[in-house]
């Protein structure tokens, strides 16, 4: 995930820890990925539990907007 979102390891490592869905999906956004990708990545990799999970809007679209995401990025990214 660091090598595809341009993010080092460290940045990464300290969103998996802080456990926040939007946090996990803002960076899986930041890299690319499918959106079904980022729920099996909050899922099996940061651990959220499945009642904290964001889930994809019409089943592969990402729920919130560019604008929302790279705010949210913007907040949590040195």
């Amino acid at each position: 995930m660091s090598r595809l979102s341009d993010v080092e390891v460290a940045a990464i490592q300290d969103i998996l820890r802080a456990n926040s869905a939007i946090d996990v999906v803002a960076i899986c956004w930041q890299a690319g990925v499918s959106m079904r990708t980022a729920i099996a990545y909050q899922i099996k990799v940061a651990r959220i539990p499945t009642s904290n999970v964001i889930y994809a809007k019409n089943g592969i679209d990402y729920p919130r907007t560019a604008a929302e995401l790279k705010r949210r990025l913007s907040e949590i990214l040195p």
